[in-house]
């Protein structure tokens, strides 16, 4: 399955299971779903050191809890970049309404000192912690969270793109994609939670009809977390007229499989690593004509913008 297939896939899973969640989150005082118990309290340790209980951290509290680990080069960067907008979306609520729970499953390797190194990498902010813990304890909690992968060959493997949403009080919890638009998430998260708008809402009506191309859909789900064309660097370079600072056979490659460019030791690919502070680009399973898409989307949108290429010259 392609990555533009894969992402839509995501998209059409949400929407699924907010309409479920939302009928189920009306009654705020209906029974809970799960039993006292069913959710187990593990001892864990966040990226500053500290030590908790899983209950501790959760309760009375709404929270949005998704798997990783540090060296991952799968699906981990994207989604992690994906969370650091939608923290950015939902603003002051993260850390006073709403907490971010990240659970390591490489316990192994990821010590407290690993995962606030990655956490620096992005920039997480405050209300957002990193865990680890016991790796069997870690195993069965993601289990029940409903965040593994099915028949996982190596605990690395037991973990996917999903972010799980739930309120502790409540008893009520859904599940979305961590790698879908951050807008889309944060909107599924206010309405699943109950909370007001503090804006007026927006009259659909005087919505203009969607022009998109497949370059600019598989740009905005796929790259734009991590990078802009024309508005400065984020995690990654700005894109603006990649296409003339780059060998364009060089570009394909690396859009394509950058982890094993990296692997191999291209000298471009591992200077930009060591700019952008460590941040693995990932490998989003691109197919040939999905990458020269991308590729011309950008192309075609710095040409909209003229002017001379972004001054970095990454």
């Amino acid at each position: 399955m392609s990555g533009r297939w894969r992402l839509w896939l995501a998209s059409v899973l949400g929407m699924v299971v907010v309409a479920a969640g939302l009928l189920a989150f009306e009654g705020r005082t209906a029974t809970r779903p799960w039993e006292d118990g069913y959710l187990p309290n593990p001892l864990l340790t966040t990226q500053h050191g500290e030590r908790i209980r899983f209950h501790d951290l959760i309760r009375g509290r709404a929270v949005a809890v998704n798997t990783f680990f540090t060296v991952c080069t799968d699906v981990c960067p994207l989604g992690t970049a994906k969370l650091l907008e939608l923290q950015r979306q939902l603003g002051e609520r993260v850390g006073r309404d709403i907490v971010f729970l990240s659970i390591s499953v490489d316990p192994a390797h990821d010590t407290p000192a690993a995962m606030h190194a990655y956490a620096a990498q992005y920039g997480a902010g405050p209300g957002w912690y990193f865990l680890t813990g016991q790796e069997a304890e870690v195993a069965q909690l993601v289990r029940r969270l409903g965040l593994g992968s099915i028949g996982p060959t190596s605990p690395r493997d037991a973990h996917t793109s999903t972010l799980r949403v739930g309120h502790e009080l409540s008893g009520q919890w859904m599940k979305t994609s961590s790698t879908d638009n951050p807008l889309y998430v944060a909107e599924t998260v206010r309405t699943f939670l109950g909370w007001p708008r503090t804006d007026a809402a927006p009259d659909y009506r005087q919505a203009r009809a969607l022009q998109i191309t497949s370059g600019e859909y598989l740009f905005r789900n796929g790259c734009a977390a991590c990078h802009s064309i024309g508005e400065g660097d984020r995690l990654g370079p700005d894109l603006r007229d990649v296409g003339q600072r780059r060998d364009r056979a060089w570009l394909e490659r690396f859009v394509s499989a950058p982890d094993a460019m990296l692997d191999a030791g291209d000298p471009v690919a591992q200077a930009l690593l060591a700019r952008y502070k460590g941040v693995r680009m990932p490998n989003l399973g691109l197919a040939p004509d999905e990458v020269r898409e991308i590729l011309g989307y950008i192309e075609a949108r710095s040409a909209r913008l003229g002017g001379r290429a972004h001054a970095g010259g990454h």
